[in-house]
């Protein structure tokens, strides 16, 4: 399925070729593939494909052992979070849509959110403590 989307090919090379660095594949999802979801208050504005392309990324990360405590210790890569604010707010307006927009990917997104909340929360705190 990841091949049959043409204009994503660069960075899923990108992508599996980080699949060894959890940190590295979180910072390439978290900045370059979950901006392919754009999110209103009010709407979703997606493709199916690109929808199910970030979930799959994630969940291919996110179940890795020991991922939890690789990305939270990892949750500042050079001094640049993981988890950006803009990416941290498109997943929690998926994450907690409007009842009206509620769809099946969003058990999916539901699934990956505490996880990615802990990195966000860890890296916010890591970088007062540096200040």
């Amino acid at each position: 399925m990841l091949c049959q989307i043409p204009q994503f090919e660069p960075y899923l090379r990108f992508f599996m070729a980080a699949k060894g660095d959890l940190c590295l594949g979180l910072y390439s999802w978290a900045h370059n593939f979950l901006s392919l979801v754009r999110v209103s208050n009010k709407k979703r504005y997606c493709i199916r494909q690109s929808m199910d392309l970030v979930l799959q990324l994630a969940g291919e990360m996110l179940s890795r052992l020991r991922a939890r405590t690789i990305l939270v210790d990892g949750a500042l890569r050079e001094g640049e979070p993981l988890i950006p604010l803009p990416s941290f707010e498109i997943l929690v307006l998926l994450t907690f849509p409007s009842s009206s927009t509620r769809a099946k990917t969003t058990e999916r997104v539901e699934a990956i959110y505490p996880m990615l909340k802990d990195v966000l929360f860890h890296q916010i705190f890591q970088e007062e403590a540096t200040r």
